[in-house]
């Protein structure tokens, strides 16, 4: 004979039928929970892409850079002291770092293999 706990069978067989949804649906988003959250903390991770800074425009905090060829405009007003010609971290539009070209450099060559191992157009992550 198997124990149920008798809360939840009393819940499921209630007469109370709009209470016994919204438990149901209690239970059914704990249950959701434990078998997405490992999923969604594997494909939700953020990308923070390198590139150098072509110009800076003081007026908007912005900055345009360069991303192996594809360049875009992004906010630096995070990062201190930004240059012409200085590697950026950027994440979802926002330079939050800068590095040396060294680094820079590794990274967009690794960027590369993913892009091209993936069957990647870097455009389209950027």
């Amino acid at each position: 004979m198997v124990n149920y706990n008798p809360i939840i069978v009393y819940i499921v067989n209630s007469r109370h039928y709009l209470f016994s949804l919204i438990i149901k649906f209690i239970l059914f988003l704990m249950l959701l929970r434990v078998v997405v959250d490992p999923i969604f903390k594997v494909m939700m991770m953020c990308l923070a892409i390198p590139g150098k800074i072509l110009e800076i425009n003081d007026e908007k905090h912005s900055a345009l850079v360069d991303f192996d060829g594809i360049k875009q405009d992004v906010i630096i007003a995070l990062i201190q002291n930004p240059e012409v010609g200085k590697y950026v971290v950027i994440h979802a539009g926002y330079a939050i770092e800068q590095m040396n070209e060294e680094e820079a450099l590794e990274a967009i060559d690794q960027w590369k293999e993913i892009s091209e191992d993936q069957d990647i157009d870097l455009s389209d992550v950027i």
